[in-house]
Order: C-alpha cells, then structure tokens, then sequence
C-alpha cells in the first residue's frame, strides 16, 4: 500500500510543494537511493542480528508516511521518500527471505512464494482506492498517507513477535555464505539483478504514471482515472496467486516470456485511438496480470541457488533492481510532460519490456 499510495497523490504533492507535476517523479529516485542505502546495512545486519530488524523496518516506513502527510516542500518529500525506500526495501528482503528459507526444499518455491507475495498486489490495490476515497471526503489526497500508518504500525508489531528459529535453522543449513563483492562476480546473479532492474523500473513507472496517462488520454477526474491504478494492482495480485497455474504448464523461463508478451499486449491497447474506459481499465489490469509474477518468481530462483546467504544475495539483487526505479519514472513523467505525451510515455514501456525479453533470452544458459 505504501509506494502506491505516491502515484495518485503526485498532482496533490505537487501542488502542496509548488513543484512541477513532471518533477515528481524524482520522488522514485529518492525512494531508489533509500533501497541502494539499505543494500550494504542489510547485509551486514543479517548476519549480525538475524531478520528480525528487518522483519520490524515498518516502523521507518510509518515514519516517512507521516512526512509525506504533512511536508511542506518538495526537499522535504524527497527526504521522505529515501526513508520509504530504506523502510521498503528492509521489510520487503526481511519477509520474502523468511519465507523464502521456509520453501526452500520444496519442489514449487516458485508457486508458492506468488501466492503469498499476492497479497503485495492485494495491499497496493487499496492505495489508490484509499487516495480516491480520501479526494471524495477531504477535496485532497494527502490524508491518505495518515491513514495508512495504521498498517505499518501493525507490521512492525509482527516483525518483533514473529518467530525465527526456523528461518535460522534453514539458513544454518544451506551451506557457505558469499559476500556482496562474491556474489556480484556471479553471472547468474548479475543478470538476474538487471532483469530485476528493468522490471522494477517498468512496474514503478507503469503503476505510478497511468493515472495521469488516463487523465490526458480519456479526459475523466482523478478518482476515475485513480481505478486504472487499482485494476493493475488487483490483476497483478491475481496474476501472483494464480501463476503456478501457467508455470506448471510452461516451465518457468517460457512462462516468463509468455507473461510479458500479455504486458505487452495491454500496453498496446492502452495506446489505441477511441479506447473506451473499460477497455483503459482491463488494459491496464492485463498489465498488472503479466507484471505480478516475475519479482517473486526471479526471487525464488536466486533464493533456491544461494540458500546460505539468502538475505544478502536478496539485498544485493534488490539493491541494483533499485536503479530501475531511480531512472524509469523519471523519464516516463519528463516523456509525458514532454511533446510525445502519453503515446510516448508508453512507449517507454514497450522498451523496458523488450529489454526484459532480451534479457531472459541470456539467462537461459546460465
């Protein structure tokens, strides 16, 4: 819910800050530098305290939400924003490689770990709707940032309750941990992390721009245009829970391709002349369907090939995706800014989807 919260509310934190609505897309830069500044403290926490600091980081995510409610000034939005990406990014590596040491073993890690990162997909659809709802009672979308601490202040809780035995057992046995200087000089895991690059920049720029891009392209108010947004994240929840389905069938590299060829596919018809709204809002959840199971599922591959250091091999993928998200919305908010529009905007799209095809494309000796 947290990152989502920040696509709807960019005219608002734009207007509130006197900035430039193409300007705040360095908003994901600063949430990018937050995900590169946690990647070495991650590393070094894990092996020193275990998960648990990280399983408690929403505690800094509550803390950058109640910035963002009340910031005056763009300065003091990108401030928040690193501290989202710090908090984000130390939660996020902290569950997913707890559950991933837990599925390890297992024949369908992949299956499973997009099931449960389906409710990633679940909670980012309430953002937009909870953005929405707050632009229909309070006339603004800032509120919304409040209410959502609520959450985060329960996250943390679990975090601190949470057991770890098992989680630390599982590492104990998955043999010889490397370092992040090791594990970089890996071909595997550079390519990987670049896909995971690519993608994040993708995901972010998509999720974040396309209520705008339908504000422009169908001339509807930001609480309409806001349903596109929640149409990507519940296909995306969907396309999580329900990948097992299709990777059963086609084996995980070709169910990759096959998942950004639908992506593909909606982007394409977002950008067709006349396109009614409906068909805007199933385009965009065709997106979300194609885009929800490559993190998990590129996860679950480099979890399963270097279970003695999970949390830093995770730190150290999730550190370099993050440069995806430093450039990728940028540009897609200076694109649609710019001459080219929404036509352009998506445009970008297109490419980052080819990239990750071609990236695939080399993964598939290593």
């Amino acid at each position: 819910m947290n990152v989502a919260l920040l696509g709807p509310s960019l005219q608002a934190l734009a207007q509130r800050s006197g900035a430039a609505l193409a300007d705040m897309g360095v908003l994901y830069s600063a949430l990018s530098i937050g995900y590169l500044v946690s990647t070495p403290l991650v590393v070094l926490v894990s092996r020193r305290f275990g998960l648990r600091p990280l399983l408690a980081a929403a505690a800094v995510i509550a803390a950058s939400l109640g910035l963002f409610a009340v910031a005056p000034s763009l300065s003091a939005m990108l401030f928040a924003a690193v501290l989202l990406g710090f908090g984000q990014s130390c939660t996020q590596i902290g569950y997913v490689t707890w559950i991933g040491l837990q599925l390890r073993d297992g024949n369908e890690s992949a299956t499973v770990l997009n099931r449960v990162l389906a409710f990633y997909g679940v909670g980012a659809l309430f953002g937009p709707l909870v953005v929405s709802a707050c632009f229909q009672l309070f006339g603004d979308a800032l509120p919304a940032f409040g209410f959502v601490i609520v959450p985060n202040v329960a996250v943390t809780l679990l975090g601190l309750l949470l057991p770890q035995a098992q989680a630390q057992v599982s590492d104990e046995r998955g043999g010889a941990a490397r370092g992040a200087s090791a594990l970089l000089r890996v071909p595997a895991v550079l390519w990987m992390a670049s896909l995971l690059a690519v993608y994040v920049g993708a995901e972010v720029a998509f999720s974040s721009w396309v209520t705008e891009v339908v504000i422009r392209t169908m001339g509807v108010d930001a609480a309409q245009a806001a349903l596109s947004a929640s149409a990507f994240f519940g296909a995306f929840a969907g396309g999580r829970f329900f990948a097992g389905a299709l990777l059963a069938r086609t084996g995980v590299m070709r169910g990759l391709f096959l998942l950004l060829a639908a992506a593909g596919c909606g982007i394409v018809v977002m950008l067709l002349p006349g396109v009614p709204l409906p068909l805007t809002v199933a385009a965009a959840a065709l997106v979300g369907a194609g885009y929800g199971p490559i993190f998990p599922t590129v996860t679950s591959i480099v979890i399963q090939r270097f279970p003695g250091d999970a949390a830093a091999v995770s730190s150290v993928i999730g550190g370099i995706a993050s440069f995806g998200m430093f450039l990728a919305p940028p540009i897609t908010g200076w694109v649609l800014a710019g001459a080219g529009g929404p036509i352009a905007a998506w445009g970008v799209q297109l490419l980052l989807i080819a990239a990750m095809a071609a990236i695939l494309a080399r993964l598939r000796p290593l």
